[in-house]
């Protein structure tokens, strides 16, 4: 059977008198446990913390303003023999608890005594009471005659509920299992009694669908039965209300062994006799079968014409998934006698809206009938059907009496070939678990068609053809919100509808969540909510509405990984709990290798089990990335369930991991050694990912920056066990992000090392630090902040007697001087630069100094000097393997070529450096390279590849947000427009030049200077 919360109740929220005039908590506090435990100050929803805590509130308010003693309390919170330290650890979520709720209110109502604790509470604050008095006012205005305000405060009392009683909490059967039960149960009977006056009122249609499904849904409860007779009597479907006699009688019989109840078999009794069942208009309605009992269309009569038609109703709007419908239609009709389909997604992907509309869209390809069974893989609280389960319960829909089906597995497989044979029957099997489940019911069910949905991608069966569904695009996504909301409402903030989806992670469950609770609330706007869904520690509690949630949903995932308990599946919720401390975007099998300390295979053992239970998604790049929803509620069981220390461990492993991939990367494109201070001294030993070339490493730093990133803002809210990686990271990454012109990422790496090491007094970290951070500025055509910045760097280093980082800092402190539009100093600064490096030994140091040596003598019009320079750097660079500096050293000797006239040298050189460029990831220089060659290809006449050069110069320059070389570009488009006499295009690049270059900080060292406005391009003026 299913809880009341798998099958939706339509119920109005009615508006009616309250029972009394409300009562205001004196802290401004409202608890909710009718669904996840929640408590609410001046409509903000506060955060309750972790599991544990929000189980103690839970069994406090189930007991308001009553001291709840320690024993029950701990009984609470831990499945079977508590620990020893159960005592202070209650106390410790106690106290968490209170300064939880002391902090919206200034007080907290949560009291300890010496016995236990208690929550004060005014009743009229806790939903469960104002349940309780709203369903005991019911029921008295049902004694005294007046149906219509007993359905008005049941249907009050009802609208509490947005879930199962307190859902996000554990039912341990010692601990609050039965009295959360109990509420379950009286909220189900508050059902019976909401639909019984409601009936009694003449509402017959629309409460005769509801008890359809509720019956479905309850099989056992005799009183829903005997309510769906009634109301099918009461709208003068005779037939029907004796077949749902007989559908009762059935299951009773089958279930339980015994004969319908009293109450069920007087109402049998009365329509055989025709006699009243819900009092005078009731009976009116029976003696006159064309005389409606409430306004509109009747419902339409059932005609059992022996044709099984079990499909769920279809859904109301389907959209973006027009390719994966039209895959599943050809698939089943390409073998409509034997085709087997799964559908396999994440919870909440909306698997079983697809296969139900599939099935009605296919309902006139067989003749047989078509039968839906739901087995329970993804069902909260209920463990996955049998495989004999399933049998018997497809015999039973197709008329087999339920003596007569067989109680063993075999027995009822055969017993269903024989009765399907020759049947062009198909069968939707929602919700399955796993392989193991459906192997026995496919070879019982061969000949028919069968649609499959569940979560994991069921690649054991053989002959199944499979279809995977992933979150919608944007755009459907959005068409979605607006069916769900109304267009015009949805219309007024498209930005925020888009944040909406977003934040809702394109899954449709959580999608109509948001749609159902912008419904509910005409209030509020779509900014409302989306404010509400921005705060991480919020979002699941928000994203749960009436009988939906994402966290239940989830929580059937996760469960799946508990199902088995060997080493993998052990492993799996383990990595499934580090990755919601670690807060990573992606993970592959050898971080996760590095997180959990196992061999790579293992890893990926564990990675697939997660893959297996759509925890993660796989992408293209061979990582698996878990969606934002997935992560906030591992990091809410991690709360729990990681120690302190485990944390600390999980975020260390990470970080040496990337450390040491980062350097391995760096060596395969820029050799350099590594020294001692590059490294950690007390990192744990991990294996960096494999890279086979420089391409390798570009693509693999290209994947992993953003993750990176996010693991550096997480090191910094720990101690220096985890900062001291910041500098070494940042010192790693720092080729990489600044050839490819990504200065805010390397900003931020550089902010967050700094602060940390100068506390933790590490004076060379500090250094390197400041190191990236004159860079940016310096490229931010801020020289003098970088000059700071340096000068400060190279005492640093003179007074640690470091003289590999003088070296390196004299060359930084060059460029800083040249952007300054101080050649000289900039000049000096380079030559001590080279040759501290040359009596060093350090090539690819000593290529650096001479390159930049190079430029400076460019702008001080000493070309021959300066190819000479760049002659001697090109020769260190491909000696030392430096991919990167032979890339760059190749552009200065054409653009040399250029400023002395040897054009066609010029074009061939700039060719062989874009190349070099483009092989060595140095996006920074393609779009400079290229207008160099544009010049030298214009001055050779060859104005059309001029022009083809100026245009993708302008695009490579937009794509790193370069503005000044974007202005550059355009300005150089406008020159070449107008040698082809095109003087409408002129006057519009040169237009757009201007005004890119219009707020940009004058670049006195930059060297397209000597292009624009130079000695090469004459006229052209930036």
């Amino acid at each position: 059977m299913r809880s009341i919360d798998d099958t939706p109740l339509r119920y109005a929220r009615p508006s009616i008198p309250p029972l009394a005039a409300p009562l205001r908590s004196p802290l401004d506090l409202r608890f909710r446990i009718l669904g996840p435990v929640q408590v609410q100050a001046g409509g903000t929803t506060l955060n309750l913390g972790s599991s544990k805590q929000r189980t103690l509130l839970a069994a406090l308010l189930l007991e308001p303003n009553t001291v709840v003693p320690l024993d029950r309390l701990i009984a609470a919170l831990w499945e079977g023999p508590p620990p020893a330290s159960a005592v202070a650890n209650l106390r410790t979520y106690a106290s968490r608890l209170r300064t939880a709720l002391g902090q919206a209110t200034g007080a907290s109502p949560v009291l300890g005594r010496t016995t236990g604790y208690l929550v004060e509470a005014d009743p009229d604050t806790v939903d469960a009471c104002v349940f309780d008095q709203a369903v005991d006012a019911g029921h008295k205005a049902a004694a005294d005659g007046d149906a219509a305000l007993a359905a008005g405060h049941f249907g009050r009392a009802l609208a509490l509920w947005t879930g199962p009683a307190a859902q996000d909490v554990p039912r341990f059967p010692q601990g609050l299992g039965v009295a959360l039960e109990a509420l379950d149960e009286q909220r189900l009977s508050t059902v019976e009694a909401w639909l019984d006056v409601r009936l009694r009122q003449g509402e017959g249609a629309p409460v005769v669908a509801e008890l359809r499904r509720l019956a479905a849904a309850h099989p056992l409860r005799e009183r829903l039965w005997a309510l769906l007779v009634s109301g099918l009597y009461a709208v003068g479907d005779t037939a029907g209300a004796l077949a749902a006699y007989g559908s009762a009688r059935q299951v009773l019989a089958d279930e339980l062994g015994v004969d319908p109840g009293p109450e069920l078999a007087r109402v049998h009794r009365a329509v055989l006799h025709r006699e009243p069942v819900l009092g005078d208009r009731t009976g009116e309605a029976a003696a006159d079968p064309g005389r409606r009992s409430s306004p509109g269309p009747a419902e339409p009569v059932s005609v059992d014409d022996g044709i099984p038609r079990d499909l769920p109703r279809d859904v109301v709007a389907l959209v973006g998934r027009e390719a994966a419908l039209a895959e599943l239609l050809a698939a089943v009709r390409a073998e409509p006698g034997s085709a087997v389909v799964a559908v396999h997604g994440s919870g909440g992907v909306g698997k079983s809206a697809l296969v139900v509309h599939a099935a009605h869209r296919l309902a006139g390809e067989f003749p047989a009938g078509q039968l839906y069974l739901d087995l329970h893989g993804a069902t909260v609280g209920l463990p996955p059907a049998e495989p004999a389960e399933i049998l018997g319960r497809l015999l039973r829909a197709l008329g087999v009496p339920g003596g007569q089906v067989p109680s063993g597995l075999h027995e009822v497989a055969g017993r269903c070939r024989t009765l399907l044979a020759g049947r062009r029957l198909m069968l939707v099997l929602d919700n399955a678990v796993d392989e193991a489940q459906l192997r026995t019911v496919l070879s019982a069910i061969g000949g028919c068609a069968v649609v499959i949905t569940s979560r994991r991608h069921l690649a054991a069966l053989d002959g199944v053809h499979h279809v995977r569904l992933g979150p919608l695009a944007e755009q459907p996504a959005m068409e979605l919100l607006n069916t769900v909301v109304g267009t015009g409402r949805a219309a007024a903030e498209p930005h925020r509808l888009r944040q909406l989806v977003r934040l809702c992670d394109h899954l449709p469950l959580a999608l109509r969540i948001v749609g159902a609770r912008l419904v509910a609330r005409p209030d509020w706007t779509p900014a409302t909510l989306a404010d509400q869904l921005a705060d991480e520690r919020r979002r699941l509690d928000t994203l749960a509405f009436s009988d939906l949630a994402v966290r239940s949903s989830l929580e059937v995932s996760v469960g799946e990984l508990s199902r088995t308990a060997d080493g993998p599946g052990r492993q799996a919720s383990r990595l499934l709990l580090l990755l919601g401390v670690l807060r990573l975007p992606s993970i592959t099998a050898s971080l996760a290798a590095a997180v959990l300390d196992l061999l790579p295979a293992d890893a990926d053992e564990a990675l697939g089990r997660l893959l297996q239970a759509s925890l993660l998604e796989p992408d293209e790049s061979g990582r698996h990335r878990m969606h934002d929803l997935v992560r906030l509620y591992a990091a809410e069981l991690a709360a729990d369930a990681v120690a302190p220390a485990d944390r600390e461990r999980a975020l260390e492993r990470a970080l040496a991991w990337y450390l040491d991939s980062s350097l391995h990367a760096r060596q395969l494109i820029r050799p350099m050694p590594v020294n001692d201070d590059e490294r950690v001294g007390h990192a744990p030993a991990v294996r960096p990912v494999e890279l086979a070339d420089a391409a390798a490493a570009l693509v693999w730093w290209a994947h992993e920056r953003h993750s990176i990133l996010a693991l550096a803002r997480q090191a910094a809210e720990y101690g220096p066990a985890a900062t001291c990686y910041l500098p070494r990271l940042m010192a790693a990454m720092y080729q990489y992000l600044a050839t490819h012109a990504y200065w805010d990422e390397l900003a931020e790496l550089a902010e967050l090392s700094l602060g940390p090491t100068i506390e933790a007094g590490d004076r060379r970290a500090e250094a390197a630090s400041r190191v990236a951070l004159a860079v940016v500025h310096s490229e931010r055509g801020r020289p003098g902040q970088a000059l700071t910045h340096l000068y400060e760097v190279l005492s640093i280093r003179r007074d640690g007697g470091d003289e590999h980082g003088m070296a390196g800092c004299l060359s930084h402190l060059g460029i800083a001087h040249l952007r300054a539009g101080e050649p000289q100093r900039a000049l000096a600064a380079l030559e001590r630069s080279a040759a501290l490096h040359a009596r060093l030994g350090m090539a690819v140091g000593e290529g650096i100094a001479r390159n930049e040596s190079a430029e400076v003598l460019c702008h001080l019009g000493r070309y021959g000097e300066a190819a000479q320079q760049l002659r001697l750097a090109l020769a260190l660079r491909r000696d030392a393997g430096d991919l990167i500096g032979q890339a760059i050293s190749g552009y200065g000797l054409g653009k040399v070529s250029a400023l002395v006239g040897r054009h066609e040298q010029a074009v061939a050189e700039l060719t062989g450096a874009l190349d070099r460029c483009r092989d060595a990831g140095v996006r920074t220089y393609l779009g400079r390279v290229l207008l160099w060659r544009a010049e030298a290809l214009r001055s050779l006449g060859r104005t059309a590849e001029a022009i083809d050069d100026a245009a993708a110069a302008e695009r490579a320059c937009a794509e790193l947000r370069d503005s000044w070389a974007q202005g550059v570009a355009a300005l150089m488009r406008g020159r070449l427009s107008e040698d082809v006499g095109e003087p409408v295009a002129a006057a519009g690049h040169t237009e757009r030049g201007r005004a890119l270059l219009a707020g940009v900080p004058a670049r006195p060292g930059d060297d397209l200077n000597l292009l624009c406005g130079g000695a090469v391009t004459g006229s052209l003026r930036c």
